[in-house]
């Protein structure tokens, strides 16, 4: 929704965020919204390389299976085209 309702996306952050500062929030929005997903769908690849990078650090004291950290479930089905 936030790449095809760019303006009814915003809206929602800032009803849902009142007290930040409007004119920040639409500025920051606008020059991020670039680099927000285009799909809700989580990758495995992308989670095992944050969960490591965390292990490696020490935060995170013990690995965690993969399939316990995210879900698709509720994320509906990509369109083919």
């Amino acid at each position: 929704m936030t790449h095809e309702q760019p303006d009814e996306a915003l809206r929602l952050y800032q009803k849902a965020n009142a007290m930040a500062d409007q004119d920040l929030s639409s500025r920051t929005f606008r020059a991020t919204l670039p680099h927000f997903p285009k799909s809700l769908r989580q990758e495995a690849t992308r989670w095992k390389a944050v969960h490591d990078w965390l292990h490696k650090r020490g935060v995170i004291k013990r690995k965690i299976p993969l399939q316990h950290l995210f879900t698709n479930k509720f994320v509906p089905p990509t369109p083919r085209p």
